[in-house]
């Protein structure tokens, strides 16, 4: 994407902030996740592509685990761990989740785990458009799979339904203090998301922005394939979110 953020946030006027990508996942942007987002319908469906898969061997990873609902829905395998880059998304979950492992770590680190470890990886919302590289993406994840181990990849054919998947329904004490819209500028291979949060009385809480890469599913299909993966399938959850699933060959 054109645009470069150079700095983890601007003071716009007065207690205005504006944080940029994963600066944003700060304490506060942690607690109003699940009330700008329909979280726990949509992992809800991720989860019913993904339970299928497994069984009382299975060692899952959730790349992006956020509040934890995701991990919930999915606890009934062997061992389930999520990862995630947020501390304050991981005491959320482990608050409401306790019995659930959240690892803190760097979704780009390759060596966070050893080589073969798990049978299932699911990559949740957004993680895989912020990949500038994808050959790098699939790499680290067809080093972490079990021989013949499946990824699920979360992902948006494009965005002119991005709004499906909005809260209609947030929190009474959410609705009670904020409001919240969003728009969204269109760059050559991606977009700008802007998410604007306000009190009730008209002036800005929060400005976020994040910038997100296109993706397809003939380029997920094609980079996989070069990089040891074979297609499965391409499961429609909500507008256009899908979940493209795809098994290491060896």
């Amino acid at each position: 994407l054109s645009f470069k953020p150079k700095e983890t946030f601007t003071t716009l006027e007065n207690n205005t902030i504006l944080k940029i990508n994963n600066k944003s996942l700060d304490k506060f942007y942690s607690f109003i996740y699940d009330d700008i987002y329909d979280t726990i319908n949509l992992n809800t469906d991720i989860a019913k592509i993904v339970l299928p898969y497994l069984n009382n061997n299975s060692e899952v990873l959730c790349v992006g685990s956020k509040n934890g609902h995701i991990l919930q829905l999915l606890s009934k395998c062997n061992k389930i761990s999520g990862l995630e880059n947020s501390r304050f998304f991981i005491e959320n979950s482990r608050n409401k989740y306790k019995e659930l492992e959240v690892i803190y770590g760097n979704y780009n680190n390759i060596k966070l785990f050893p080589n073969n470890k798990f049978t299932h990886i699911l990559i949740s919302l957004f993680i895989v458009h912020s990949y500038d590289d994808l050959n790098y993406f699939f790499n680290i994840y067809y080093n972490w799979l079990i021989h013949y181990g499946y990824l699920f990849i979360s992902y948006f054919d494009n965005w002119d339904t991005y709004y499906d998947i909005m809260n209609l329904n947030p929190s009474p004490k959410f609705n009670m203090n904020y409001n919240f819209n969003i728009n969204i500028k269109e760059e050559p291979n991606g977009i700008i998301l802007n998410e604007i949060i306000k009190n009730k009385n008209g002036k800005t809480k929060r400005k976020t922005l994040w910038t997100y890469n296109n993706i397809t599913l003939d380029k997920l299909i094609y980079i996989g394939s070069l990089k040891g993966f074979k297609f499965i399938k391409n499961i429609k959850v909500k507008g256009n979110l899908n979940v493209c699933v795809l098994k290491k060959n060896n």
